[in-house]
C-alpha cells in the first residue's frame, strides 16, 4: 500500500428516489515562462523522488500541497504559492522543487486508495481556515484507536458515489467554500461554493442507505453558509447560524449520559465556538457550550433513514482536536456510528430518501 493510504438525482428535495476514475494527466513540472510543461517520463522520476524523501519532508510537503488543493487551485496557482515556503525543508532554501510540487498534487487530485481492512472511513478535510495539516494527525490517532481504516481527501471534486461507496463512514472537517484565484492584493481572492447537486445528494443517499457521518466543527456550512434548508441540512440536522472569534475560552457541559460522550466529564475549551441551528426534533443533545450568560449547540447525534449521524462542534485549532475529550469522543462517535452501518453498502444503495 502505497503511503496514500451516478447516481441519479431526478428529484433532490422533497421526495425523490435513490438510485472517475478520472485519469488526471497533471504530472512533473518545468517552468518555462512561468507556465507548467507536462512531462510522462519526469513525472514518473518526480512520483519516484516523493517515495525517497525522508518521512518528514514528506508530510511536510503533502500538508502544504494539501492545503493548496483544499482550496480548489490549479497546479499552476499551487506552485506559485509554495514558491516561498522555504521553511519545508532544509535543502530548499528557495522553496520545494516545483517537479516534487506537481508529483505530490497528482497524488492529492486522484481518488485515494481505499483501505484494504473494514470498517473504513473517508475524511473529507480541510479549507482555507482549517489547514489540514493539524486535522489529520488528530482523525487518525482517534480512528485508529477506533480501530477504523481512514483515507483523506482533500479534492472536494472526487466526493462521488463511485469513490464514497467503498466507504463506512464519512468524516467531515471543512466548510463549501473554495479559494482558487488569489492575487497580488488579495492572498485568497473571491469565495467559490463548491458542493454541486449530485454530490448533496450523494452524501444524502449514502446516510439514508445505512452509512455513517460524522461531522465536525464547520462542517454544518459544507453546502450554503446561512441557516436556510437545504438537503444536506435534513441529513446533517443542523444550520450553520456563525461563530466566535477563535481562541475564545469557554466551557463544554455534557448534557446526556450516550456512548459518544461516555468517558467525558465537562472540560474547558478554547476554541472557535460555533452555534449551529438545530432544524429536527429527533436529535439527542449530547453537548452545550456555556459562555458567560451565553449558551449554544455543542454536539448531537441522530439517525438519518438506515445512517447514524453525529455532529461536534469543537475543531478549530489542533490543541482542542488533539484533547483528551476530543479524541475520546471522536473514537466513540466513529464506533456509534458504524454500529448500525449495512456492510459493503453501496452509494447508489436501494434506498429512497424522503
Amino acid at each position: 500500500m502505497s503511503r496514500e493510504g451516478h447516481m441519479s438525482s431526478r428529484s433532490l428535495w422533497g421526495g425523490f428516489c435513490s438510485g472517475r476514475f478520472s485519469w488526471l494527466l497533471v504530472v512533473c513540472a518545468a517552468v518555462i515562462g512561468g507556465e507548467i510543461v507536462v512531462g510522462v517520463a519526469e513525472a514518473e522520476d518526480a512520483s519516484s523522488s516523493l517515495n525517497s524523501l525522508s518521512t518528514e519532508t514528506y508530510v511536510r510537503l503533502r500538508d502544504a500541497v494539501a492545503y493548496q488543493v483544499s482550496m480548489g487551485r490549479s497546479l499552476e496557482t499551487a506552485c506559485a504559492q509554495l514558491r516561498s515556503a522555504r521553511s519545508l525543508a532544509p535543502d530548499w532554501p528557495e522553496g520545494p522543487p516545483e517537479q516534487l510540487v506537481a508529483a505530490m498534487y497528482r497524488r492529492l487530485t486522484v481518488p485515494p486508495e481505499v483501505p484494504r481492512s473494514h470498517p473504513r472511513a473517508l475524511a473529507l478535510i480541510g479549507d482555507r481556515y482549517h489547514d489540514p495539516a493539524y486535522i489529520r494527525p488528530a482523525l487518525e490517532a482517534a480512528l485508529k484507536k477506533a480501530g477504523v481504516a481512514v483515507a483523506f481527501l482533500y479534492d472536494v471534486r472526487q466526493l462521488q458515489p463511485k469513490l464514497l461507496r467503498h466507504f463506512d463512514l464519512l468524516v467531515v472537517l471543512r466548510d463549501g467554500m473554495l479559494w482558487p484565484n488569489p492575487t497580488e492584493d488579495d492572498p485568497y481572492g473571491d469565495r467559490v461554493f463548491w458542493m454541486t447537486d449530485e454530490q448533496e445528494f450523494t452524501i444524502a443517499a449514502f446516510v439514508w442507505s445505512g452509512g455513517a457521518l460524522l461531522a465536525l466543527h464547520n462542517a454544518t456550512a459544507l453546502r450554503r453558509l446561512d441557516d436556510g434548508e437545504s438537503l444536506y441540512t435534513r441529513t446533517l440536522g443542523a444550520s450553520y447560524a456563525g461563530h466566535g472569534q477563535p481562541g475564545e475560552h469557554y466551557r463544554v457541559h455534557v448534557v446526556t449520559e450516550h456512548p459518544v460522550t461516555h468517558g467525558v466529564r465537562d472540560y474547558p475549551a478554547v476554541d472557535e465556538r460555533h452555534w449551529p441551528k438545530l432544524h429536527v426534533d429527533d436529535a439527542t443533545l449530547l453537548l452545550q457550550a456555556v459562555a458567560g450568560n451565553k449558551t449554544s449547540l455543542h454536539g448531537f447525534v441522530r439517525t438519518f433513514g438506515a445512517g447514524r449521524v453525529c455532529y461536534l462542534a469543537n475543531g478549530h485549532n489542533r490543541e482542542i482536536l488533539e484533547s483528551e475529550p476530543m479524541q475520546t469522543m471522536i473514537r466513540n462517535a466513529a464506533v456509534w456510528c458504524l454500529e448500525e452501518a449495512s456492510p459493503h453498502r453501496t452509494a447508489s444503495g436501494g434506498a429512497s430518501v424522503r
